[in-house]
């Protein structure tokens, strides 16, 4: 007997049907299982971040941030929905955001963060297909961001480091160039594992210690 997705009535995210290498168990609760399960890579940093005190600054909002994400992206690939995908990414925007905003004053400024995440969420639902190049644009401005207002660290190489090799790893999988479907480790589960720790070594990097005055 066929498996039945069992979220088959829900509108299925974009990039269907060729995302990426891990084939989805069709008929299970969570249609990919490395995929989704690397994600507590994510949850594990917030959890650290948090556990790191007063040393950076809006740490609980970062916290936040990572666990959103995590969760978000644990959404999207246990359902392969367009909700999950929107949540998935839109995690991805405000934690890159809170970075962003973050460096750009010394003060952090709520209310424009709050605007553009809820410009990013309705763009993210209206116009999906812009995802991953509104998401690249918002890294190279980070990256340009981090070389004005921080001093070069041990911690800002690793983590441009590892998401070189994330990046790597995401480009191999969905173009099926070093990919077995039925895997449980594939290219995209590692790319969760090395964002998770480029972002995690980024928030070290907004220590006062590291910024420009």
């Amino acid at each position: 007997m066929t498996k039945e997705n069992i979220y088959s009535n829900f509108a299925p995210a974009s990039c269907l049907p060729d995302c990426w290498c891990e084939m989805p168990r069709v008929g299970e609760m969570i249609l990919e299982p490395g995929n989704t399960w690397s994600n507590f890579a994510f949850v594990f940093c917030g959890l650290f971040v948090l556990w790191l005190k007063n040393e950076i600054p809006n740490r609980k909002l970062l916290s936040f941030g990572f666990v959103f994400l995590g969760v978000g992206s644990m959404a999207f690939h246990a359902t392969q929905t367009f909700i999950g995908q929107t949540l998935d990414v839109f995690g991805m925007y405000f934690l890159v955001s809170i970075f962003i905003f973050q460096l750009w004053a010394r003060r952090f400024n709520y209310l424009y963060f709050s605007l553009f995440n809820a410009l990013s969420l309705l763009g993210l639902y209206y116009i999906p297909d812009l995802r991953r190049w509104g998401f690249l644009v918002l890294v190279v401005f980070l990256i340009g961001l981090a070389k004005r207002k921080l001093y070069w660290n041990k911690y800002l190489t690793g983590a441009i480091g590892s998401m070189v090799i994330g990046q790597v790893l995401w480009n191999l999988d969905r173009l099926k160039i070093v990919c077995d479907p039925d895997f449980f480790f594939n290219g995209h589960f590692f790319w969760h594992i090395f964002s998770a720790l480029s972002a995690l070594l980024f928030s070290l990097c907004l220590r006062p210690r590291y910024l420009r005055h």
